[in-house]
């Protein structure tokens, strides 16, 4: 007999309010990160893991360097301190 796996569906709102109880201010993973503001803009609402779609909570860091517009003008982390300003080439793909 197989078993189904059921996918469940959590609120954004549900989410963020999760994340500012805890104090982080955006979800990441080792592809994408997404502003509390702005969360899974990627359209997916799995719930998975602590979060949603395997996400984990994070800090989001405004970039202090022009023209990375293209990638976004943000990098979410793990820590609460921000990258050095020339450290955050390296977030983007």
């Amino acid at each position: 007999m197989e078993s189904e796996t059921e996918t469940v569906t959590i609120s954004l709102d549900e989410v963020r309010e999760k994340l500012k109880k805890n104090g982080f201010t955006g979800l990441y993973d080792y592809a994408c990160g997404c502003d509390i503001d702005d969360l899974a803009p990627c359209g997916m609402l799995q719930e998975g893991e602590e979060y949603i779609n395997d996400c984990h909570p994070g800090y989001a860091h405004k970039d202090p360097n022009p023209g990375y517009v293209e990638y976004g003008d943000f990098v979410v982390t793990n820590c609460k301190e921000p990258p050095e300003d020339d450290e955050f080439a390296n977030y983007y793909g």
